[in-house]
């Protein structure tokens, strides 16, 4: 498994590249289909003890109904398949 330190939030990634919220989900279904879960990314429920302190940090979104970081890896598959 990922080492969750040293994966990006959906909002980091909408943040750092100054694009709306939402852009960097849509790039990351676009790709989805070709990622395992668990290596590529991971899933973080926002009412777990893990999704609350990144909420608390502004890490994600507050209406997010799940939280997704991804990899390095994971992350320049996006940007290719985005323009991100």
């Amino acid at each position: 498994m990922s080492d969750e330190a040293t994966m990006l939030s959906l909002r980091e990634l909408d943040q750092h590249n100054q694009v709306p919220k939402g852009t960097s989900f849509r790039a990351f279904k676009r790709i989805e289909p070709q990622l395992t879960e668990g290596i590529d990314f991971v899933l973080i429920d926002p009412n777990s003890q893990k999704g609350q302190a990144l909420l608390a940090n502004g890490k994600a979104y507050s209406s997010s109904r799940v939280i997704i970081l991804v990899t390095e890896q994971t992350y320049a598959a996006m940007q290719q398949a985005a323009n991100l």
